[in-house]
């Protein structure tokens, strides 16, 4: 059988293990997991909004990385679907940005945003919080639940 292949949507990665098994404990809490973060979401036009200028900007990043060659290739496989600026982080369509799918995915692009903002600013950011248009909230949000399950011991993370 001939197996399609595609590019994966996934821009940014966690390397680090402790953070990954932090936000896999997080998931799997009562308190955190995606479908809170879901609703915590959705609870709000401001959230809403503002995680659709989050998925917005993922899906344009990822494109403008594209060389032309590489956007034609893409074009020409059919591909434009799977990675285009529709869609967003951890590759959900534009029609389904009030969903959050995966922590880990938003907790990368959230820390890649920071990291790019405090760059850009030459690191002397100091008491500064980052105040991107297009900022993760997912992902702040994800990262906020680690920071208070690691200062707690992670009790209340389960």
């Amino acid at each position: 059988s001939r197996q399609i292949i595609e590019p994966f949507p996934t821009l940014y990665w966690l390397t680090s293990p402790t953070l990954r098994t932090y936000i896999s404990r997080i998931e799997l809490s009562k308190t955190h997991n995606v479908q809170q973060m879901e609703r915590r979401l959705q609870s709000s036009p401001d959230h809403l909004f503002q995680m659709k200028r989050a998925h917005k900007s993922y899906g344009e990043k990822r494109w403008e990385l594209l060389t032309p060659l590489d956007r034609e290739n893409v074009l020409d496989r059919n591909w434009g679907g799977a990675i285009d600026a529709t869609r967003g982080v951890a590759g959900i369509r534009e029609s389904r940005w009030n969903c959050v799918k995966c922590l880990h995915a938003h907790a990368a692009h959230y820390l890649a945003q920071v990291a790019e903002w405090e760059m850009e600013r030459e690191g002397g950011v100091g008491d500064q919080k980052c105040d991107r248009e297009d900022l993760n909230l997912v992902g702040k949000w994800t990262m906020e639940a680690v920071f208070e399950a690691v200062r707690s011991g992670f009790e209340s993370c389960g």
